[in-house]
């Protein structure tokens, strides 16, 4: 059993190819991790509880993995801890509090309820004025994406990715990167797909053909 996480900001295309690469590979299953109903919860909480709800959505999903564990070769997860991490600290630190505290009570719940943590991420970014265009057209915004059209702000949940990756500082993963700014979906579908057979996750044996995916 793998599992791959697909991290990023909103409008990388992280949902996108997921479905595609679950579509594109054998055996494999495609999650996503805050269900809809967990963010209507806590989406208008404190920074804290909101954390804390996103948590539980991750304890939840690696129940599932867990219990399915025997059933996929391939667990696709669009968002997992990382992103939990990586906006609730950037909110924390927005609020005044000390975004460290996001990182010591993540890395707690993981290790001491024993969740599981993706054996490989991939990291989608896109340029910011390409993402807002993205947002526009999908209609009504979330909260989150009404957050997410300042740049500002963005750029920090960019940088809480790139030092979490870069140092190690959450949950030490192989990572690749991927910049889906000037790419159409099956650009980066073959990205992603040429970039984990090279790291060893996927054999290309179990790759479908274009004629089988569509």
């Amino acid at each position: 059993m793998v599992v791959i996480s697909l991290e990023g900001i909103d409008t990388a295309g992280k949902t996108t190819i997921g479905r595609l690469l679950r579509d594109s590979i054998d055996n494999s299953v495609f999650v996503e991790s805050a269900p809809k109903e967990i963010k209507r919860i806590v989406d208008d909480q404190p920074v804290e509880i909101r954390f804390l709800g996103y948590m539980l959505a991750n304890a939840k999903l690696s129940e599932y993995i867990n219990k399915h564990k025997d059933e996929y070769d391939l667990f696709i997860v669009d968002r997992f801890h990382h992103s939990t991490v990586a906006y609730h600290a950037c909110l924390a630190e927005e609020k005044g509090s000390d975004k460290n505290r996001i990182y010591s009570l993540a890395n707690h719940i993981v290790d001491d309820l024993n969740l599981v943590v993706p054996d490989y991420v991939v990291w989608f970014d896109v340029d910011d004025e390409v993402a807002l265009g993205r947002m526009l057209a999908r209609g009504e915004l979330t909260r989150m994406d009404e957050k997410m059209k300042d740049f500002e702000f963005t750029g920090r949940v960019r940088d809480e990715y790139e030092n979490m990756f870069a140092d190690g500082e959450f949950y030490n993963n192989a990572f690749v990167y991927i910049d889906t700014t000037n790419r159409n979906v099956y650009e980066t579908l073959d990205d992603v797909i040429h970039n984990l057979c090279d790291m060893g996750v996927l054999d290309g044996s179990r790759i479908k053909s274009y004629a089988e995916r569509r």
